[in-house]
């Protein structure tokens, strides 16, 4: 019962590794059904059968990997059972964020390299911010106050994160996770406790 799931894991795999490619060559706009099919060995009725059409494609592409970051934070471990930041599970957290990103960097590098997809980029700055605000409601009453308008300030707190990921892109993961992962933590943590109690 397993072979034919295990047929159809295959192809979908051939089939989206076929798109990332072609997207890293000549930008989304430039695939088509056609090339797609051309470049993984399979005819148009075995890609319709698995999609609508390369939109389809790209967005089951984008969703897995914006899902994998999505199961990775839990914003309940956030604060501790003395009511302060766990620094442990929020360095282990966003390690695990940089990790996912290395784990599938040809689909990073392509998605948000030169000719890459916009809408990723957006999606992931959105799945990004969403676990901040999740998150913020701990923080907050910590916070004596800032000088800065509250919703800005989590738009660059996600400017910072966001952009972290696209400096490592271009500059080839020349860091390791955990050395990126320990220097934003301590940025961003140090950035909150100049405006209230330290964590």
């Amino acid at each position: 019962m397993q072979e034919p799931d295990l047929r159809v894991q295959k192809t979908q795999e051939a089939i989206e590794s076929a798109l990332l490619s072609l997207i890293g060559e000549k930008g989304f706009d430039g695939v088509t059904v056609r090339s797609l099919c051309l470049y993984a060995r399979i005819n148009r009725s075995t890609f319709y059968a698995h999609y609508q059409d390369k939109y389809d494609l790209l967005d089951r592409i984008t969703q897995k990997a914006i899902q994998k970051i999505v199961r990775i934070v839990n914003p309940e471990e956030i604060v501790d059972g003395n009511g302060k930041i766990n620094l442990s599970f929020y360095h282990t957290m966003v390690l695990s964020l940089f990790r996912a990103v290395e784990e599938d960097r040809t689909l990073y590098q392509i998605l948000l390299g030169v000719n890459g997809n916009y809408n990723f980029l957006k999606e992931l700055k959105k799945t990004v911010k969403e676990k901040i605000l999740a998150e913020w409601d701990a923080i907050r009453p910590r916070i004596k106050m800032l000088p800065i308008d509250e919703t800005l300030y989590l738009e660059i707190v996600v400017s910072i994160f966001v952009g972290a990921v696209l400096w490592w892109i271009d500059e080839n993961f020349s860091l390791s996770a955990e050395v990126i992962a320990e220097q934003l933590v301590r940025y961003v943590t140090s950035s909150i406790s100049l405006w209230g109690p330290t964590f």
